[in-house]
């Protein structure tokens, strides 16, 4: 594969551990209301900038999940927690010449303090990192410098701090760059 298709027909949901709480899995149209929800969540709105909550949008969003991960646009994965949208992590920002990517991630204020972010998004990372997934070189993770609930996640996910971005001093930079265990 060149690198310029690179993670174009890659992208596909990682496998959890046998032990986890939660599984990761592909957005479905039944989660529409739950993902309306997490739009309209103040946290989650205030440090992910989603779109508008509605029915609509969070319908195309979803019909359109296929076509993000096929091109090698996104991964976006559900966190599922017993058959509840918990949250997100995603995959996006391919740097093709670098088999570098960014994550992002959020929850549900229900799922909150569990654990559940920072289990996922090293999951998706550890993948993200594999040969056997995308055999990625870097994962970063861009959190605002207030944020300290996303520094927390991004840190036991197995991310090191790596300090200000330098385009914006208001965002701060974690970065894995090694498969981690």
């Amino acid at each position: 594969m060149a690198a310029t298709e690179w993670p174009a027909g890659l992208l596909a949901v990682p496998a959890t551990a046998d032990s986890a709480s939660f599984v990761l899995r592909r957005w479905h149209q039944s989660d529409v209301e739950q993902l309306v929800a997490a739009w309209g969540d103040p946290e989650v709105a205030k440090w992910t900038n989603p779109p508008a909550p509605s029915m609509e949008v969070a319908k195309r969003w979803i019909a359109g999940w296929q076509r993000r991960s096929d091109t090698g646009v996104a991964l976006d994965v559900v966190i599922d927690v017993d058959g509840k949208v918990a949250g997100e992590v995603g995959l996006a920002s391919f740097v093709a010449q670098r088999r570098a990517a960014t994550v992002g991630y959020w929850t549900a204020p229900w799922a909150r303090g569990q654990g559940l972010a920072s289990q996922a998004t090293h999951a998706v990372a550890r993948w993200f990192l594999a040969p056997g997934g995308c055999a990625g070189s870097a994962l970063l993770a861009t959190c605002h410098v207030e944020n300290q609930p996303a520094h927390r996640v991004a840190t036991r996910a197995g991310f090191v701090k790596l300090g200000a971005s330098p385009s914006d001093p208001q965002t701060v930079v974690f970065a894995c760059r090694a498969e981690i265990p």
